[in-house]
């Protein structure tokens, strides 16, 4: 809240009720304090057949674009931050919950386990 109020004093003070700004600058102040949940690195299970996977499963469009990403960055370790920012969706609320999805399913997992 700190960090908000500082950088954003000068917008408050002079609020005309827009909200525009404020959804501009609030998000990238916050990234700076609250990071996707898991910070260590992931990896395709290998307990996954992909192809299998793909037929059988109802993974959802943003879901196997996301399993596709991580399957072409799989030859080194994986963050989650690196996945979001490299599947092109505008919106970023889609690619986290598809990811958490692949985590939930234990699709993609932590490297240390």
């Amino acid at each position: 809240m700190l960090a908000l109020n500082l950088k954003l004093t000068k917008e408050i003070e002079n609020w005309d009720g827009s909200l525009d700004e404020f959804e501009k600058q609030i998000p990238l102040i916050l990234i700076d304090y609250f990071e996707l949940f898991y910070k260590e690195a992931f990896k395709l299970s290998d307990d996954i057949n992909l192809i299998k996977l793909k037929k059988e499963r109802s993974l959802t469009k943003m879901e196997i674009r996301v399993l596709n990403v991580v399957q072409s960055m799989s030859k080194r370790d994986i963050s989650l931050n690196d996945i979001v920012e490299v599947v092109s969706e505008e919106n970023k609320d889609l690619v986290i919950e598809a990811i958490e999805a692949l985590i939930e399913h234990e699709i993609i997992v932590p490297i240390n386990l």
